[in-house]
């Protein structure tokens, strides 16, 4: 059960991407190539590709988008060389640096105009509260964001926190609550646009909590 809810908590604070070594070898010759808003995206692009295979070549992208960015004050390559740090931040188990990253790229978002900048912190800020073992602050800023995406009308992505939440609560035993989460959740995805994984996981959990 617990290897499920850490899954799905783990799966909607960032995009992670394949890591064939073809895929790394091809990026890397499309480094030089086009604008420097490319190259951030490319660099973006192997720091994920790194990220849980070689932790120093990914801090080495992460840095390499920081400086091109910081090159041409693009605060949206900013923001991703901020998303980086917080994820290598939180692997190496240093929540109070990933914190930092996450406000940094609050004030990013927020100065860009990004209309999911308060989502994207409480959904960040939960993340490092759920690996911190702090879950009471988690499922709260896992609420948090919910209200945010529904508010936007970003239904796949509220149904998706109120999923994390659940999971959080099927985690320390609340399961009253936990299935009530699932049920919300699933009542949303019926209005939404078809969400299959997430759809799995409500039907998934709801039936563990059953066999519970």
């Amino acid at each position: 059960m617990k290897s499920i809810c850490i899954l799905f908590v783990c799966l909607f604070i960032s995009t992670q991407f394949t890591n064939a070594q073809g895929n790394i070898d091809s990026l890397k010759n499309q480094i030089n190539a086009g604008t420097d808003t490319n190259k951030i995206e490319i660099y973006y692009t192997l720091f994920w590709e790194y990220l849980y295979r070689d932790l120093n070549e990914a801090k080495t992208m992460a840095d390499s988008v920081f400086a091109v960015a910081n090159q041409m004050d693009y605060y949206t390559g900013q923001g991703m060389a901020h998303d980086a740090y917080m994820n290598i931040a939180i692997l190496q188990t240093d929540f109070e640096k990933a914190k930092y990253h996450i406000e940094e790229q609050k004030i990013v978002n927020i100065a860009i105009n990004n209309v999911f900048a308060q989502s994207s912190y409480h959904q960040s800020i939960a993340h490092v509260y759920y690996y911190q073992s702090d879950f009471d602050s988690a499922a709260f800023h896992f609420n948090e964001a919910a209200q945010v995406y529904k508010e936007l009308e970003h239904l796949d992505y509220y149904s998706r926190m109120l999923v994390n939440v659940g999971g959080i609560y099927q985690q320390i035993g609340e399961l009253e609550k936990a299935i009530q989460y699932f049920i919300d959740a699933e009542e949303v995805l019926n209005s939404a646009l078809d969400d299959l994984d997430t759809r799995f996981i409500v039907a998934n959990n709801i039936a563990l909590i059953f066999l519970e």
